[in-house]
């Protein structure tokens, strides 16, 4: 399992009617965070989509040290809380290079959590929420115009 779990490359959680969110019982993403242990499940990850998921407690386990494209969207409030600890956990890597994020309310912590992410070359913010002020367009300026280097942020 281990070995084919370094082959994944890409994942797209996307429940359909054939597979609704709840078709996956907690018993097997508990399995699967044994086998983790103290390394990435998915060390070889570069890109991960989430789309209208309901089960959150999973998410920590998909990080990777390679991922560089995200994708959110559809996710109920505790889904984006999940996500955004989430991208608040991956800022430090500094490998993501692209984020996607729809439905998301930009909070302070939202922002804060996109602005860590570092690297960015491509940011999509559609159907955004939340109050888009001069101190929240200032921090997504500073974002766009960086040159690859993380950049210092007015707090």
């Amino acid at each position: 399992m281990q070995d084919y779990a370094r082959a994944i490359e890409d994942i797209n959680i996307t429940p359909g009617p054939k597979f609704p969110s709840s078709a996956i019982a907690q018993t097997s993403y508990f399995r699967l965070a044994q086998l983790q242990g103290a390394s990435p499940l998915f060390p070889n990850l570069f890109r991960l989509s989430i789309h209208d998921y309901n089960s959150y407690s999973h998410i920590p386990m998909l990080l990777s040290p390679k991922l560089t494209s995200l994708t959110l969207s559809g996710l109920s409030e505790g889904g984006q809380a999940s996500a955004t600890s989430f991208m608040l956990m991956l800022g430090p890597q500094r490998t993501l290079s692209h984020l996607s994020l729809d439905g998301f309310s930009l909070s302070p912590v939202v922002l804060r959590a996109i602005t860590g992410c570092g690297e960015l070359n491509r940011m999509e913010l559609t159907n955004v929420g939340g109050s888009l002020n001069q101190p929240t367009l200032h921090a997504l300026f500073f974002l766009a115009v960086s040159d690859g280097h993380h950049s210092s942020h007015p707090k």
